[in-house]
């Protein structure tokens, strides 16, 4: 029963029983002390409003322009070294950048994917042409476990993950004829390297009875204009005029 005293309000002691039944129930005034003006609240989530706060930055658009790599030599069914130990790919770099060998992979026709590795230099320099193998010598690059069909398959380079190029070959016309120990060259990089045009039989003489240019590429100049590669090319003829 509630007590009122003569002016009106509750006794002591019906506030006392009011106060902790709203305790009880959760109610009344909150139970952490509230800021007093002037006090600095040490629980309150700091603001980043107007905080000079470093952003990356953005990235170049040669880093996003996809480099010009193509593979420009093969030799799947070497002679003088084991399967899997004589196996070559050459990469050609007709862009004027270097490019980083960890955004480079070679996809093999079983599906597996191989990094590219040179611990001296990381990269491929502009106009460099790149041998790779399983277990490489000098400045090779190392594709670790690179064995390659001999008689048909196709080969694709990766550039960040995506497909830049791709050599598909096969024993069999309409490709031209390559034996065991003959590598499979290029003829040109503005050839699609999926097509039988594309490639010819090796015919300099390499390790003896090898037949490939590992480390050199021979293409027509008009094909290297405006590569990093033209540099290699002879200054055009300048025409002679006659004066009468």
């Amino acid at each position: 029963m509630t007590t009122w005293n003569r002016l009106g309000r509750l006794s002591s002691a019906a506030l006392l029983g009011a106060a902790l039944l709203a305790a009880a129930l959760g109610c009344g005034a909150p139970t952490q002390p509230q800021q007093r003006r002037g006090e600095l609240a040490v629980d309150a989530a700091p603001t980043t409003a107007g905080a000079d706060v470093p952003l990356p930055a953005p990235p170049s658009p040669a880093d996003l322009t996809r480099p010009q790599l193509v593979i420009s030599e093969l030799l799947t069914d070497p002679l003088l070294r084991d399967e899997g130990v004589g196996d070559y790919v050459e990469i050609a770099n007709l862009a004027a950048r270097r490019v980083p060998l960890a955004e480079l992979a070679l996809l093999l026709p079983s599906g597996r994917r191989l990094p590219l590795l040179r611990s001296a230099r990381p990269w491929l320099e502009p106009g460099e042409v790149a041998v790779a193998q399983a277990w490489p010598t000098g400045d090779r690059l190392q594709a670790k476990g690179l064995r390659l069909p001999n008689a048909a398959g196709r080969l694709e380079l990766l550039w960040r993950g995506q497909p830049i190029d791709a050599a598909t070959w096969l024993r069999k016309r309409p490709w031209p004829k390559a034996k065991p120990g003959v590598a499979w060259e290029r003829r040109s990089p503005a050839l699609d390297g999926n097509l039988p045009a594309a490639w010819r039989a090796a015919t300099l003489p390499v390790d003896r009875l090898e037949r490939g240019s590992p480390g050199s590429v021979d293409w027509p100049c008009l094909a290297l204009i405006g590569t990093a590669l033209q540099r290699n090319c002879p200054p055009p003829l300048k025409k002679r005029t006659c004066r009468s």
